[in-house]
C-alpha cells in the first residue's frame, strides 16, 4: 500500500448516479471504488481521514446523520466512497427512505464498485438492518471487509472476549479490530483495501 495513501482529495458529493465522478486511469479504464457502509456515527468518515492521514477530508460529527449524500475522495488509483449510515431515527421516514434508496442504488449498480468495508462499532450487537446488509452482501457475491470501529474504547479483555464470540455471521468475514488511535491499524487496513482490487 505504500504511496497509495499519500495524498487523498475529496472530488465530489452526489446524490443519484447522474452526480457519480467518471475518472479513468492513463488507459481509460474506471478506476476502481471501496465503499464504507455502515450505521449513522459508526466513524466511516473518521476512518477515512486516519487512512489518508489527514484530520479534516471528510467531515466528521458527533452528531449522527452529518453524512447525507455519497462522498467520493481519490487515492493514488482508485476511490474511497462514503455512503450516509443507515438507521438513523431522528430523522423523518422520508429522508431515511432517501437515503436507503441512494445507497441501494449505488450498492446495486456501480459497475467499478470493488467492494465494501463494512464497519460496526465494537460495543454495539449486530441488530437488524446490519443483518440485512450482511445477507445482501453475500446473496451477491460482493467483497468485504468488516472493521470494528472505536475498539479503544474498550478494555483488552473485553477486546479479547469480543474477538473469540463473533456472531455466526461474521465468524468467516475478513475482520480488521480497529481505532483511529492505532497506527498500525491503518497499514493492516490499507493492505487489505489493496487485496480487494487485485
Amino acid at each position: 500500500m505504500k504511496g497509495c495513501f499519500d495524498q487523498g482529495f475529496f472530488i465530489k458529493s452526489a446524490s443519484s448516479s447522474e452526480g457519480y465522478p467518471n475518472l479513468t486511469d492513463e488507459k481509460g479504464n474506471p478506476l476502481p471504488e471501496i465503499a464504507f457502509v455502515g450505521r449513522s456515527n459508526v466513524g466511516k468518515s473518521s476512518l477515512i481521514n486516519h487512512l489518508f492521514n489527514q484530520r479534516s477530508l471528510a467531515k466528521t460529527s458527533q452528531i449522527p446523520g452529518k453524512t447525507q449524500l455519497i462522498n467520493f475522495y481519490k487515492a493514488s488509483h482508485f476511490l474511497l466512497v462514503d455512503l450516509p449510515g443507515y438507521g438513523y431515527a431522528k430523522v423523518g421516514k422520508k429522508e431515511q427512505k432517501k437515503w436507503s434508496e441512494m445507497i441501494d442504488s449505488y450498492l446495486t449498480w456501480r459497475k467499478n464498485l470493488r467492494g465494501v468495508v463494512f464497519l460496526l462499532d465494537c460495543r454495539r450487537d449486530l441488530n437488524s438492518d446490519d443483518r440485512l446488509f450482511l445477507e445482501w452482501a453475500s446473496a451477491v457475491h460482493l467483497p468485504l471487509i468488516l472493521v470494528f470501529t472505536k475498539c479503544d474504547k474498550l478494555l483488552s479483555q473485553e477486546l479479547l472476549l469480543k474477538r473469540k464470540t463473533l456472531p455466526h455471521e461474521l465468524q468467516n468475514l475478513n475482520a480488521v479490530f480497529a481505532s483511529t488511535k492505532w497506527g498500525k491499524m491503518r497499514e493492516e487496513l490499507g493492505s487489505k483495501l489493496m487485496n480487494l482490487m487485485q
